[in-house]
């Protein structure tokens, strides 16, 4: 039985809104978007050692997401590539969510359920 991947259709646009296709990762888009998460988080590391505050933290995240928002969402998203001058906020937000839910939420169950399959892991 072929597995289809699933998709969602969403509005992307301030001035021009255009509906658009995001579609799940592939594989290696999936490494790309993980070497920038990694990188994120040794970042984070790096600076608490070095005894940064939560908020310098907080805005060293928000600072790194923000350089490689357009080269995540044009992982995903079908059509011309994004233009970070034409998507809100909100929709940035939203678009996070479904990212997540479409690619890594389904991950995350589907390994807690080998894991309780394999007494490995204690179900709730």
């Amino acid at each position: 039985m072929p597995i289809v991947p699933s998709f969602k259709t969403v509005v992307i646009g301030i001035r021009d809104p255009k509906e658009r296709t995001v579609y799940p990762l592939s594989w290696h888009d999936l490494k790309q978007l993980q070497a920038i998460i990694g990188s994120i988080i040794a970042g984070c590391v790096n600076l608490t050692d070095s005894g940064y505050t939560q908020e310098q933290l907080y805005q060293y995240v928000l600072s790194r997401i923000s350089d490689h928002i357009v080269e995540i969402l044009n992982l995903v998203i079908e059509g011309d590539p994004v233009d970070e001058r034409e998507i809100s906020v909100e929709q940035v937000s939203e678009l996070a969510l479904i990212v997540y839910d479409m690619n890594f939420e389904v991950i995350s169950k589907n390994v807690k359920s080998l894991l309780q399959k394999k007494n490995l892991l204690k179900k709730a």
